[in-house]
């Protein structure tokens, strides 16, 4: 049953019972004139009122309900993770590739392309340190993460 639908009917019991609750209340006098039914009635319109209530409150609970929402990672990976788990070919990768690895940016990727063109392929992954602006320790860093057919 759709949730619309289920709170119309919660709707519709809690006014049957808010009205059957009046009526009782309303007819208070004939209650006094009448002792041995005064207790029992009174004893109804309670749990009237009790059921009236709890179907208001559900009434309630389905309107405002706040709907579930679909879960998010706790954390994304950062860059660095990543760039751990990808691999660069220097000898065929563009800028963005190149990014990716420790201490490359824009600058440095496009000093890597610039000595590509002018020099040649690399013949191994060290002869990267030759390119202005990338250093031995650089291209030490991207142990396992670069690498020349």
């Amino acid at each position: 049953m759709p949730l619309k639908n289920l709170c119309k009917t919660y709707a519709r019991s809690s006014a049957i019972f808010l009205q059957r609750a009046f009526f009782l209340a309303k007819n208070q006098v004939e209650w006094e004139k009448k002792p041995m039914q005064n207790k029992k009635r009174r004893e109804e319109l309670f749990l009237l009122l009790c059921l009236a209530a709890a179907g208001v409150c559900a009434v309630l609970a389905f309107r405002f309900a706040v709907p579930l929402q679909a879960q998010t990672p706790q954390t994304l990976p950062d860059t660095k993770e990543l760039a751990a788990y990808t691999q660069v070919e220097l000898n065929t990768a563009d800028a963005d590739a190149l990014c990716t690895l420790p201490g490359v940016g824009p600058h440095n990727a496009q000093a890597i392309l610039d000595y590509r063109a002018q020099h040649g392929p690399f013949a191994q992954v060290e002869d990267a340190a030759q390119v202005p602006g990338i250093t031995q320790a650089m291209v030490d860093s991207w142990a396992g993460q670069a690498y020349v057919r």
